[in-house]
């Protein structure tokens, strides 16, 4: 037993093609100022060693993270921002820490 509501699908009379209309959804939309803040509060991590780097990474993830919370998505800007907020007193600590252990070896070692 047919279905009586099928449909036939005609061809186009014209043959030509029919416009197609992609419109952009809004959730697509980037928030570059939060992403540069993300990724430099991740780098401030990851390069915590490099003396002066990590901390102004850290200082940059965090500006940029503050200027990235003014648009949507927040997301990225958001955690940019607590990385960048726990990283920089760690980084800073790091640093002395390093420094000082350093200084302190300095007269055990024989110049060249």
């Amino acid at each position: 037993m047919e279905d009586s509501k099928s449909k036939e699908v005609q061809p186009s009379i014209t043959g030509g093609q029919q416009p197609i209309i992609i419109q952009q959804s809004q959730t697509s939309k980037t928030n570059s100022k939060g992403v540069i803040g993300f990724v430099c509060s991740l780098l401030t991590i990851i390069l915590c060693w490099v003396p002066l780097l990590g901390i102004l990474l850290g200082i940059l993830g965090f500006i940029f993270s503050i200027l990235g919370l003014s648009k949507e998505p927040k997301g990225l800007a958001i955690a940019g921002l607590i990385i960048s907020i726990v990283a920089i007193p760690f980084v800073v600590l790091y640093q002395i820490l390093f420094g000082s252990i350093l200084t302190s070896l300095i007269p055990y070692i024989k110049p060249l």
